[in-house]
C-alpha cells in the first residue's frame, strides 16, 4: 500500500502526486469528449463538491470510477486501493477538488 508509510500513517506527499498525475489526463479527455464545452466539467466539478462537502465520498468515487468507464479510460489500481481507507480516500478526494476545480481555499481549510 504505496498511500502508506512504513509507519502506517497515511502518505500525502504521495496521494498528492497521485491525484496530480490522474487528474490531469482524466479531465484532459472530458474536456476533448465533449469538444471543448467547459460547462461539462463544471457540472462534474460542482457535483464532487456537492457530493465532498455532504460527506457523500463513496459515491464520489463511485462515480469517478463511472466517469472512467465512460470515457474509456482504465480506473487507476492506485485509485481503487486507497478507496477502502477512509482517511486516505478522503484525502485523495480532496486533492481532485483542489486539483480539478476552483474550490474556495476556506472550503478545503474547513475539511482539513
Amino acid at each position: 500500500m504505496k498511500y502508506l508509510t512504513p509507519c502506517r500513517d497515511i502518505d500525502y506527499n504521495y496521494i498528492n502526486l497521485l491525484s496530480g498525475a490522474t487528474t490531469s489526463p482524466f479531465l484532459e479527455t472530458i474536456q476533448e469528449l465533449s469538444e471543448g464545452d467547459t460547462s461539462t466539467i463544471q457540472r462534474i466539478n460542482d457535483l464532487f463538491t456537492i457530493l465532498y462537502s455532504s460527506g457523500e465520498e463513496t459515491d464520489m468515487l463511485e462515480i469517478l470510477h463511472i466517469l472512467y468507464s465512460v470515457v474509456g479510460m482504465e480506473f487507476p489500481q492506485e485509485i481503487e486501493n486507497l478507496s477502502t481507507h477512509a482517511e486516505a480516500r478522503s484525502y485523495f478526494l480532496l486533492e481532485i477538488l483542489v486539483n480539478g476545480t476552483r474550490v474556495d481555499p476556506a472550503f478545503v481549510l474547513l475539511r482539513l
